[in-house]
């Protein structure tokens, strides 16, 4: 077990700024492929061969949009609790500095 534990809380939110950026760039890349496939739904024929490609293909597009759209949500979530995190780990640490700062000038 670690004897103590540091946090530069700066490039931590630094950090968690930019993971929220990435996962809104991926939200934006979900409503664009989301777009591109509904755009083109069905362009491959009802023939037979066009009726296997979709079979085999709809429910894979499917689970790609759902992930994507997971994703991009989850980041930026968890980005969130991050600077929520930093901003709680911040004040913890002004409040132990207050507290030892009285102990010491007590004296």
């Amino acid at each position: 077990m670690a004897d103590d534990f540091f946090l530069d809380l700066d490039k931590f939110r630094a950090f968690s700024r930019s993971l929220g950026d990435a996962g809104f760039d991926l939200q934006d890349a979900h409503q664009k492929l989301a777009g591109v496939l509904d755009q083109y739904k069905g362009c491959w024929g009802d023939d037979e061969i066009g009726k296997g490609f979709q079979k085999n293909y709809y429910g894979d597009s499917e689970s790609l949009q759902k992930g994507a759209g997971a994703a991009g949500t989850g980041i930026v979530e968890t980005a969130r609790g991050s600077l929520k995190a930093a901003k709680n780990l911040a004040e913890l640490d002004e409040d132990a500095a207050r507290k030892l700062d009285g102990r010491f000038k007590s004296r």
